[in-house]
């Protein structure tokens, strides 16, 4: 379950890779992150950001069993067997918006 961090940076995140500032899920939690750091009044909140930052990263990096992309872990998919519907490049951002929302409905 995500903490009030982990879900405002993801809402942020959604909102970055929209914007298609970054097509990433992990580089835009960490602008998310970054953004929420500038806006911070006390340290205890400043490290809620950080730290939820890293866990969300870490789930994300166990969810693709550590490929270092989406795409990547597709490709080991499919190699197992797995079928994609075939996908353009505007279609990770959408994959990634519906995967963190996905997150956020979790």
């Amino acid at each position: 379950m995500l903490n009030n961090y982990e879900r405002e940076l993801l809402i942020d995140a959604r909102e970055i890779i929209r914007r298609k500032d970054t097509r990433y899920v992990c580089p835009a939690i960490y602008y998310a992150k970054e953004r929420a750091l500038e806006l911070c009044h006390s340290e205890g909140m400043r490290q809620a950001y950080i730290d939820a930052s890293f866990r969300l990263r870490k789930y994300i990096e166990k969810s693709l069993d550590y490929e270092s992309t989406l795409e990547d872990w597709m490709i080991v998919q499919m190699e197992k067997g797995v079928v994609f519907p075939a996908g353009s490049y505007a279609d990770s951002y959408r994959k990634r918006i519906q995967w963190i929302d996905w997150m956020l409905d979790e």
